[in-house]
């Protein structure tokens, strides 16, 4: 479902979650556009760009949302709901249309 984060199936300690931002319109399809979720503490305070890269506080811990890592998925490897990113609808779709043209 769109904006509803979940932890990855997978090993990598950078992306434990994933935001899918597919439209709910589009119906049943077999694969989600998602963009991982890095918690903030792994950037070791390297700066990142905010637009692209905007913060993100998900049951009381901070992630970037790596825009730049978009990629589609299966929707059977998603792993379980960890909560609903509606609230930040405005600034996820802020950072991914800042990915594809340039602008907020």
């Amino acid at each position: 479902m769109q904006y509803v984060v979940y932890r990855t199936k997978g090993k990598n300690p950078d992306f434990p979650l994933i935001v899918d931002i597919t439209s709910g319109i589009i119906g049943r399809i077999n694969r989600r556009l998602v963009i991982p979720l890095m918690p903030l503490e792994r950037l070791d305070g390297s700066p990142v760009p905010k637009r692209l890269t905007p913060v993100l506080t998900l049951n009381d811990a901070d992630y970037v949302l790596m825009t730049h890592e978009a990629a589609t998925i299966p929707q059977c490897v998603m792993g379980e709901e960890f909560c609903n990113a509606s609230h930040y609808r405005g600034t996820i779709k802020s950072a991914f249309d800042f990915l594809l043209d340039g602008i907020d």
